[in-house]
């Protein structure tokens, strides 16, 4: 790979999953995310890394997050998958700052592998 090839979203979408994954396990969260290959559907990643690469603010971002998720029958709650409930499901005043630093981490990644030097 050269300077100047771009790296797909996909594949950015999954350094982002992996190093959330990996802060979970660190921070000894119960239900840490799976391992990327074991997702089907990964769009929400993917929308994820195409908003940051548009601009729009961590805030917004987060919205978005809450949003979908909301879609799919989640509330907030304790993070328990199979009751669909999850922590996060709050504004982003209202995030704890750990998630607020697992976006930061989101854009901070998109940030780094998509720049160019002029």
């Amino acid at each position: 790979m050269t300077q100047d090839d771009e790296i797909p979203v996909e594949a950015i979408a999954r350094i982002i999953h992996e190093a959330h994954r990996a802060l979970q396990v660190w921070l000894e969260e119960p239900y840490p995310t799976e391992p990327f290959d074991a997702i089907k559907d990964h769009s929400g990643l993917t929308n994820m890394v195409r908003l940051i690469q548009q601009g729009f603010p961590p805030e917004y971002v987060h919205q978005i997050w809450v949003d979908t998720m909301t879609e799919r029958g989640w509330t907030q709650g304790p993070k328990d998958p199979s009751r669909k409930t999850h922590p996060d499901v709050v504004p982003w005043v209202e995030l704890p700052f750990w998630e607020q630093q697992k976006v930061f981490l989101a854009f901070c990644i998109v940030e780094g592998v998509t720049s160019r030097s002029n």
